[in-house]
């Protein structure tokens, strides 16, 4: 028996040795082919680097060493990125963090955790980059992980910044020099000027920033300091401070040399040639943009050399020079070699470019030749080149400064042609085309949050692969900024990926078109046809579109049975001036001053002149045709930004004693399904001051004079929780309202946290869409900014299903806040639907010489689905 056991465990320790040595030998293996995968990384030999990750993952796994599956994980993440597969990295980063989690190491966790910031960095999702690199941070400062929290802490940073929490981001970057000094100075310091420029210019600390840039001149850091001149002088060009640019960008041009980045010396010299040029210095901005095509050229950059190219054509051209300007047909000549370059490279922006500048040049020299073809082709491009955020890359910038500068846009060429043909049905498609585009960059962007759970998610899946497109995109441009050292590999194979997705977004647009017609049209790209909208409207209705071909304004005007194209009398530059001065002075009542003692001020005079002269500029044109109307919709394009036409006089009276004005940013409005409002019975007030003194019991309680079951719900209690189960068939919601365009979930709404009575929180806008179940709201904005509520706050309303939207565009005085409230609520009482009760308002309020003037009445925007 003592034998047979002995024997037993000599074949034991034999076996065990062989599976020892067996084991040792498989984990130097696969720690081999982790090593050979991260050289191969270092070579952008990615797809040669996942085929040894995956061997080495294998084997990791047979042998349950879950520590190191999810190191490799992490390392195929990256692959993953250099190969364009953005769908796979989310959950192959998650996976890796189940097995740290399983194996215990924190430091894994940690580190996943960073890696799934900076994604959400790069696809623009700040919000939840912030949230996962403070989870980071939080566990590294318990375990003492200086590394990990000082990325972290850089990430927060960032990510704060681009939520515009500039305090936040301000204190995360202190943190970062407390934590480890020289670390902030040898590297994070660099990393974070431009981010700093912008955090204090926010903040208004000039000083603190001049003190910043002080003490780098001391240690002769030229890196920083140029990023941070240059950084200076965007924000001032930004601004349209061009002479303050100048002054910033002069400085950092002062400290280039040869060891300066090839990519900065681009950015300078095209910012220092885009402030000539939008000074009309042409010449001068030639030779800026000479300069930065030497070093494009030098760096092998062709995307930022072709645009180049075709700005120093454009800088020839404008040059008042009667030499060079015989040359049109050696411009047009350069001009089909640049774009033949671009087509061979696809070199997008710049063969959008150099088509826009050849259209440009055969107008100017009134050719005959037939360029249909460039027009389609310029407006097919800007369809496909609808970017998230365009201003990341230089070549955008240029191709805006030419346009601008030539009063021009990618679809105007295809409008003058259609306006000659008299093709009014082309002309509705162009015009809705742009509208939408602006409509889908909002919302395509936006959080939503409604009660239909599969709605939810196909949104969801929508917004997550629109930013997807995006990062394809940034990432294919970043590449080929690196001009020789790029990888014409990646580049080619991001390129057809962009394409691929770029044209499956239309699909799920659908899929959400299916669930939700309404929001479905929030995110199309495809314009309703003319005959579709005409079929809409009521004899007594009129639908308004204005457009412009370079600086003359046109109108459409859409009738049941007809439309009609007219061609203003006004210049647009001159109208444009008109409306930015009087939505300046209608919407700062601070400046205006509302003074009961019949007291007047230059302003409120400017006022009425203005609102008489954009009258006969904007309005009177169009007059003949809308004899019979009742109903006036009005798409407005965005850069007459908040102006309220229905307070502009003509011939007289103002547009809303003649009309029911509604305002909608795009025609589909009317296509859009809602309940019917009937009789308004059960009224909701809710009003939450947040950071503002205003007293919005004051404005609301009133309404119980007229609807003593109205129910009144005020600060503590206005919570998203409350709101999002009233029930009533108007809610009149008194608070604080942001808006953010460049960020749309920082629009927001600010309520009640419920826990405190001074307790705020921040409502993303889209998640206040289950009080679209309610026929009527009533938005009061009570926060200091004017235009918060213009445009897409009201639409989306809309599509969630609410019937009509009352909203606020600034903040007016409480007097006549309450009388508004006073006559509207009568109205309601005594059986008048909405827009038959706003209309009595407003002239009730003309009528009375405390309220009569536009300042006063003229804040309360009406926007309605078609009844």
């Amino acid at each position: 028996m003592k034998e047979k056991i002995l024997v037993y465990l000599c074949l034991f320790l034999v076996f065990s040795s062989g599976c020892g040595k067996k084991k040792s030998e498989q984990i130097t293996a696969a720690h081999q082919k982790v090593q050979e995968a991260i050289l191969n990384i270092d070579k952008s030999e990615y797809s040669t680097a996942e085929r040894l990750l995956r061997e080495a993952m294998s084997i990791n796994l047979e042998l349950k060493r879950d520590s190191t599956v999810g190191d490799i994980l992490l390392l195929i993440a990256k692959c993953h990125r250099w190969n364009g597969n953005y769908d796979s990295i989310l959950p192959v980063i998650e996976n890796a963090m189940s097995f740290f989690r399983s194996s215990g190491k924190l430091k894994g966790i940690r580190e996943g955790q960073i890696a799934l910031a900076n994604f959400y960095i790069d696809l623009g999702e700040y919000k939840n980059a912030l949230l996962t690199a403070l989870e980071a941070v939080t566990s590294a400062r318990m375990f003492q992980d200086t590394s990990t929290q000082l990325e972290g802490l850089y990430i927060a940073t960032v990510a704060s910044k681009n939520v515009r929490q500039y305090s936040l981001a301000l204190e995360y970057a202190g943190q970062i020099e407390k934590i480890s000094p020289d670390l902030y100075k040898n590297i994070y310091q660099e990393k974070l000027s431009e981010c700093m420029v912008d955090i204090l210019t926010a903040l208004g600390m000039e000083e603190r920033l001049s003190t910043i840039i002080n003490k780098l001149e001391e240690e002769g850091n030229i890196e920083s300091l140029i990023k941070m001149y240059i950084r200076r002088g965007e924000l001032f060009y930004n601004n349209s401070k061009l002479n303050d640019a100048v002054k910033f960008f002069s400085r950092a041009l002062m400290l280039v040399d040869k060891n300066t980045e090839n990519s900065i010396k681009i950015k300078l010299m095209t910012y220092l040639g885009l402030t000539s040029y939008r000074n009309n210095k042409y010449d001068i901005a030639k030779m800026y943009f000479s300069d930065a095509l030497n070093v494009a050229r030098d760096a092998g950059n062709r995307s930022m050399g072709t645009v180049l190219e075709a700005m120093i054509i454009a800088c020839d051209w404008k040059y008042n020079d009667p030499l060079l300007r015989r040359y049109f047909k050696d411009f047009i000549s350069r001009d089909s070699i640049t774009i033949e370059e671009c087509k061979s490279g696809n070199l997008w922006y710049g063969e959008m470019f150099g088509l826009v500048l050849m259209a440009r040049l055969i107008e100017e020299i009134k050719d005959t030749t037939d360029i249909t073809w460039i027009y389609e082709r310029t407006n097919s491009l800007q369809k496909s080149l609808f970017l998230v955020d365009d201003h990341n890359f230089l070549e955008h910038e240029i191709v805006k400064v030419f346009l601008q500068g030539e009063m021009y846009a990618c679809n105007t060429g295809l409008l003058q042609l259609s306006c000659k043909e008299e093709i009014n049905t082309r002309i509705f498609e162009l015009i809705e085309e742009q509208n939408l585009l602006d409509i889908k960059r909002f919302f395509s962007r936006l959080t939503f949050s409604t009660k239909n759970e599969t709605l939810n998610n196909k949104i969801k899946a929508y917004k997550y692969q629109y930013l997807i497109v995006n990062m394809l995109y940034n990432d294919m441009m970043n590449e080929m900024m690196k001009g020789k050292s790029g990888n014409g590999e990646r580049i080619e194979r991001l390129r057809n990926l962009y394409n691929e997705k770029f044209n499956g977004l239309n699909i799920l647009v659908r899929n959400v078109f299916d669930a939700d017609k309404n929001i479905g049209y929030l995110l199309q790209e495809t314009p309703p046809l003319l005959s579709t909208i005409q079929s809409i409207l009521s004899e007594d209705d009129a639908l308004l579109e204005f457009f412009r071909i370079r600086d003359t304004l046109y109108y459409m005007v859409v009738l049941k049975d007809t439309s009609y194209i007219l061609k203003g009398q006004a210049g647009v530059s001159r109208i444009l001036d008109h409306v930015r001065e009087y939505n300046q002075l209608i919407g700062d009542y601070r400046a205006v001053g509302y003074l009961d003692q019949g007291q007047t001020t230059a302003s409120v005079f400017r006022i009425d002149e203005l609102s008489k002269i954009l009258g006969n500029e904007i309005l009177a044109p169009v007059f003949k045709f809308l004899d019979d109307v009742k109903i006036l919709y009005f798409v407005t394009p965005s850069e007459y930004g908040i102006l309220p036409l229905h307070t502009l006089r003509v011939y007289g009276d103002y547009l809303l004693e003649k009309y029911s004005v509604n305002y909608i940013p795009i025609s589909t409005v009317l296509l859009m399904s809602h309940t019917e409002v009937g009789e308004i019975k059960k009224i909701v007030g809710i009003g939450y001051s947040g950071s503002t003194n205003w007293d919005v019991e004051y404005e609301l309680r009133d309404i119980r004079s007229f609807f003593q079951d109205a129910q009144m719900v005020f600060n503590q209690d206005a919570t998203l929780n409350m709101i999002g189960n009233v029930k009533a068939d108007l809610i009149h919601l008194c608070a604080e309202f942001k808006l953010d365009t460049g960020y749309p979930d920082n629009t927001i709404c600010v309520l009640s946290n419920g826990r405190s009575l001074d307790g705020s929180e921040y409502i993303g806008i889209g998640n206040l869409l289950t009080l679209s179940d309610t026929k009527v709201l009533f938005l009061d904005n009570i926060s200091a900014e004017s235009g918060v509520l213009t445009r897409y706050v009201p639409l989306m309303f809309l599509a969630g299903g609410t019937s009509e939207v009352i909203a606020t565009m600034w903040h007016g005085d409480r007097k006549s806040k309450r009388a508004f409230n006073e006559y509207f609520y009568i109205g309601l009482k005594e059986g008048k639907n909405v827009s038959e009760a706003f209309q009595y308002t407003i002239k009730e309020l003309i009528n009375e010489p405390e309220f009569s003037k536009p300042q006063r009445w003229g804040l309360y925007y009406h926007s309605f689905i078609k009844r």
